[in-house]
């Protein structure tokens, strides 16, 4: 029975299946359709279309360019005349455009004009025309070796990657997970702002295909070279401290000491060791600002200057000892340490250690003035430096006696 004829109809069911007629006309792509594309082309298939297509341009243009110059102006030639030696040269004299108009009336000149308007309006087409077709070409040649570019590119850019993931989480040894995750993914913002520049500057034709495709690579290899070397030898890159450091050391300025109490102790401290180390670091930094007191004239400072020996020697026992002490459970003592300024070995402490060229500078006394000048305030600045070990040293000897010292502590800066 129809359904027309029923206006009204009620159902009752338990389960009901209902089938649609679906068809969403999705078919499988033909293969051949896609290797016919740059993007499904092995290494040697996009070589042999580089080259082919590359030769098309070079034999169109040449015959482009034969075009051009057999066409003359306006389809007209430059030059008329007849062959009178014999040998093929024409014995050419130029046209005389001018002679044309001088010759006819306005109407005629008037429509020599638009003929000639006309003529360079199509010739103009015409090779705007032929310069589309070029362009097209060497697009062509440009995807083509962008697609083979990347074959190499992407498998570069994942050992670039892993030259700079693994050294980060040997280098940040704070925060945890969070800071190498969030430096990672800076770095890849990074390299994909790189990339995608390179290659649609490659892809405009604005910078050869290698350079635009090997162009994030370039930037991010040296990074990694550098994280990698940091990593092997235990730098700590991202220690705020010895950017610090550095930044004053280009200001002039001394660096800031940075001790912390340690939460793990390998080795302890041994109150006669260390009052021992610390008597005989007060002692050397006596005799060395002996020294510097002789050294304090015109001629001392040319001939004799600061003796780097001692100072280096005094470095490397400052560094000992308060290396040795930061192994301390006594928190004033570890913070005392802090006090204590780091040496530098400086040029300016003696400029020369030829005597030919510091008798020269004695000589020539304006010549070498503004330099001893200069080199005696470091000087002046480097005795402030040894006194300083000397009274931090008399301070730490009466912290380890559980003497009170002269001086107020330096606070914890950490």
């Amino acid at each position: 029975m129809s359904s027309a004829n029923v206006p009204y109809r009620r159902e009752s069911f338990d389960y009901k299946e209902v089938l649609l007629k679906f068809d969403a006309n999705f078919n499988r792509m033909d293969e051949d359709g896609m290797r016919n594309q740059y993007v499904g082309k092995n290494i040697t298939e996009l070589q042999e279309t580089i080259d082919s297509v590359r030769a098309q341009v070079d034999s169109i243009g040449t015959e482009y360019a034969r075009a051009v110059q057999s066409a003359g102006l306006m389809s007209m030639p430059l030059t008329k005349g007849n062959d009178t030696t014999g040998q093929g040269h024409a014995a050419a004299r130029r046209l005389n455009v001018d002679s044309v108009f001088r010759g006819s009336t306005s109407a005629y000149t008037l429509s020599y004009l638009q003929t000639a308007l006309e003529k360079t309006k199509r010739q103009r087409q015409d090779y705007e025309f032929k310069g589309y077709a070029m362009a097209d070409k060497r697009k062509t040649i440009r995807r083509h070796g962008i697609e083979l570019q990347k074959k190499f590119t992407l498998s570069f850019a994942c050992l670039v990657f892993f030259f700079i993931g693994a050294p980060l989480g040997a280098i940040i040894r704070k925060g945890g997970l969070g800071m190498p995750l969030v430096i990672s993914v800076f770095l890849f913002i990074f390299y994909y702002i790189i990339a995608n520049t390179g290659n649609k500057m490659a892809r405009e034709g604005r910078l050869e295909v290698w350079e635009g495709m090997w162009l994030s690579a370039a930037v991010l290899l040296p990074l990694g070279i550098f994280f990698t070397y940091k990593a092997v030898n235990d730098s700590a890159v991202f220690n705020r401290d010895a950017y610090v450091n550095f930044i004053r050391r280009l200001l002039g300025r001394g660096e800031v000491r940075s001790v912390s109490m340690k939460e793990v102790i390998m080795e302890e401290v041994s109150q006669p060791e260390a009052l021992t180390m610390l008597e005989s670091l007060s002692q050397h930094a006596g005799r060395l600002r002996e020294s510097l007191a002789r050294c304090t004239g015109y001629v001392a400072y040319w001939t004799r200057g600061v003796p780097r020996h001692d100072l280096k020697a005094l470095s490397a026992e400052l560094e000992s000892a308060v290396e040795y002490l930061a192994n301390s459970r006594d928190r004033l003592v570890v913070m005392k340490l802090m006090d204590f300024p780091v040496l530098r070995s400086l040029w300016i402490y003696h400029p020369t250690g030829m005597k030919w060229v510091a008798w020269s500078a004695i000589i020539l006394f304006p010549i070498g003035l503004p330099l001893y000048i200069a080199g005696r305030r470091s000087i002046k600045h480097l005795d402030g430096e040894i006194a300083t070990i000397e009274k931090v040293s008399r301070e730490e000897m009466k912290l380890l006696k559980g003497e009170k010292p002269d001086r107020t502590i330096t606070e914890d800066k950490s």
